[in-house]
């Protein structure tokens, strides 16, 4: 699966990208509260394109403690946060690693940030729509 140059306000990034790059356009998602052990789904199976996460962060809102995962819906397409040991309030976070084999979301498929216990932060989510 490539990531797919698209057309915006009608100039096409494909024009300047080399034979050995690909473009896309880019997308955060916000998920405004994260407390309490709770599955926030993004996506439940309405993914409304096929893209692929890249990257996962949040910055802390309270003091913490518990974790934070993003999946979809089966599989784990980050690692567990354990975000009681980020300092506190204020402080941000990343996700340390991404499974490549869960990170391409279909058209159709979920979306999803998992916590336990009362992982207090804004979380967002990037991801680059693709094409199969």
């Amino acid at each position: 699966m490539g990531v797919r140059a698209l057309t915006l306000n009608g100039l096409s990034n494909e024009r300047s990208l080399s034979s050995a790059a690909t473009g896309g356009i880019p997308f955060v998602l916000q998920v405004t509260t994260v407390a309490s052990t709770t599955t926030y789904r993004i996506w439940d199976k309405s993914c409304p394109r096929s893209c692929r996460i890249i990257d996962g962060w949040g910055v802390l809102t309270g003091d913490p403690a518990g974790t934070l995962k993003i999946t979809d819906g089966t599989n784990d397409i980050s690692d567990t946060v354990d975000v009681s040991a980020v300092s506190g309030d204020k402080d941000r976070f990343t996700v340390g690693e991404l499974d490549d084999t869960y990170t391409d979301l279909s058209e159709g498929g979920s979306l999803r940030v998992v916590t336990a216990s009362d992982a207090l932060t804004r979380f967002y989510i990037l991801g680059v729509w693709t094409d199969d």
